[in-house]
């Protein structure tokens, strides 16, 4: 029960990580990068090499913004990397919980299967009863 907790729980994670699709994203554009992707900045318009104008997907303006430096550049390479290598051990911890669970699973399933409910092959009689009714004020039991 512990392990299946944890795994719900590794699997919440994940799929927060993963569903944060509209986080922004480095994204060329004329020859320089700029961060784009993000609710603010769905659509965009080149203002010169080094600007751009975001719009969201309704197309209402939300600001401008200027291309990355390379620091920037740098940065987001090495958090990207290391995004993909927690995304990758995640990975692995799920697929090791999901065989867990798997060879857990297989064993209850080996166990109950030779164990089953015993069979009765003895049939009971009926129970007999007397019933009795008066009529007339003469009383008969059968």
């Amino acid at each position: 029960m512990k392990k299946s907790l944890t795994l719900i729980g590794i699997s919440a994670i994940a799929m927060a990580i993963l569903g944060c699709s509209s986080s922004p994203r480095a994204h060329n554009i004329g020859g320089n990068y700029f961060m784009v992707g993000d609710e603010n900045c769905k659509k965009w318009s080149v203002v010169s090499s080094q600007q751009i104008v975001c719009y969201t997907s309704e197309e209402e303006v939300t600001s401008s913004r200027y291309a990355m430096t390379p620091q920037d550049i740098q940065s987001y390479g090495a958090n990207a990397a290391s995004q993909s290598q927690q995304m990758s051990n995640l990975g692995a911890q799920l697929n090791d919980m999901g065989r867990s669970l798997n060879q857990q699973s297989q064993g209850m399933l080996q166990q109950s299967s030779g164990h089953s409910a015993p069979i009765s092959n003895s049939i009971q009689q009926p129970k007999k009863y007397i019933s009795c009714y008066t009529t007339s004020g003469i009383t008969t039991c059968r």
